[in-house]
């Protein structure tokens, strides 16, 4: 029996969906051992233990923002030989290249098909929304009407009036838990609605005026009451619980979140919302785009199974799982389907979403940025730290990382 090692991150929507994956496989004496982890450990086993070269995984769930190092470091297969071999149905003309260009290193060769999309966006209560008494309370308490908010200064208005703990209600949901990762993409969203920029030609730039309001922007919501009441013990996948359960009226979060809560046997299911990211002025507000993808470690015992099943998992009926299990599909002709669009409303914004998206830097040192900021946003949100102190310390700590021979 041959057995095919998968790491993933854990998520009920990738567990559903890669054990139906496979199921679907069927190959003769192969047997599939698929492990979850949470991104820190996740997180890990790619960058830091070099695992991938030696320790007998096959398949790996890599987030966009790890695929520069890796390459970096050689721990990645080029995929393109398979690819060449044009099995892999309408590749690449059934994706977005806003769910091709991230696996791509800068040998232009491919590393990783993608397997589940976000991008980030506003998700809503509709039926809270279209309330006739909660629309009269509104316009007395705000002086103009309730509707899905298009600025930051709205949605707080909007949370202030949604918020009722006596009714199990947040107006909002964050995600403060130090993985670095929701902390840390929805501090990129925000500084860029401010006008700041991640780095530049020499150095993080992040800790600009920008940095400082954008931070302290998120701490003062942190504190205000309008979340759920325990924001710096969730993370993503807890806040989309949050919501999905009926506890909150707002979040801004991965795409995916708005599927889970539309799936059968969710509360909410028929009374989801989606709309683009407020903005700090200009309507649309700036949004973040990375995506998980499957990959075939260096040390893959049998690459070539590794990549019948990536492949498998990449065709349309493979998408159609993902998407089936609450993950987000990847492929065009998946987000364009009208069943998709009946049960799902991420899929009718997915493609829109794209257009206004923004990437993370593709650096290989973009691991140093993200455990730099991950502490420095804890210690805002959990010490009472200052946001400038604790930005020009996190700059500082990534500078001396880019001056180093090896990378962080």
């Amino acid at each position: 029996m041959t057995r095919l090692r998968i790491a993933y991150r854990a998520f009920d929507g990738f567990q559903r969906a890669l054990e139906r994956q496979a199921s679907t496989f069927a190959l003769p004496g192969v047997e599939i051992e698929a492990v979850a982890m949470d991104p820190p450990s996740l997180s890990l086993l790619l960058l830091d233990s070099g695992a991938l070269a030696s320790d007998g995984w096959d398949v790996v769930m890599v987030l966009t923002d790890w695929i520069p190092q890796l390459v970096a470091a050689g721990s990645l297969r080029a995929l393109d030989s398979w690819l060449e071999k044009d099995t892999l149905t309408d590749w690449p003309g059934d994706f977005h290249d806003g769910v091709r260009r991230l696996a791509v290193g800068p040998d232009g060769r491919t590393y990783a098909l993608p397997y589940h999309d976000g991008p980030q966006a506003l998700v809503y209560r509709c039926d809270l929304f279209s309330d006739p008494v909660e629309q009269r309370m509104f316009v007395t308490r705000f002086g103009y009407p309730l509707q899905v908010p298009t600025t930051w200064r709205q949605f707080l208005d909007v949370a202030t009036h949604f918020t009722r703990p006596e009714e199990n209600l947040a107006g909002c949901v964050m995600a403060g838990f130090p993985d670095a990762h929701n902390t840390v993409y929805d501090f990129f969203i925000h500084l860029w609605g401010h006008g700041g920029e991640i780095l530049g030609t020499d150095g993080p730039m992040f800790d600009s005026d920008a940095g400082v309001i954008a931070l302290s922007w998120l701490r003062d919501l942190m504190r205000s009451g309008s979340t759920q009441s325990d924001p710096l013990d969730t993370d993503s996948v807890a806040a989309g619980e949050v919501f999905a359960a009926g506890g909150a009226a707002m979040m801004w979060n991965w795409l995916g979140f708005a599927v889970t809560a539309e799936l059968d046997g969710s509360p909410i299911q028929g009374r989801v919302g989606v709309a683009p990211m407020p903005a700090v002025s200009d309507p649309p507000g700036p949004t973040l785009s990375l995506y998980w993808t499957l990959a075939i470690p260096v040390g893959a015992r049998d690459p070539d199974l590794s990549w019948q099943f990536l492949e498998h998992v990449a065709q349309p009926a493979g998408d159609k799982i993902t998407a089936e299990a609450g993950a987000v599909a990847v492929r065009l002709s998946s987000w364009n389907s009208s069943d998709l669009h009946k049960k799902f409303g991420a899929y009718r914004v997915i493609e829109s979403a794209h257009d206004h998206a923004r990437n993370l830097p593709a650096t290989r040192y973009y691991p140093a940025i993200s455990e730099a900021l991950n502490t420095a946003i804890d210690n805002v949100y959990r010490h009472d730290a200052d946001p400038a102190a604790e930005l020009a310390i996190a700059a500082n700590l990534v500078r001396i990382a880019m001056q180093s021979e090896v990378p962080s």
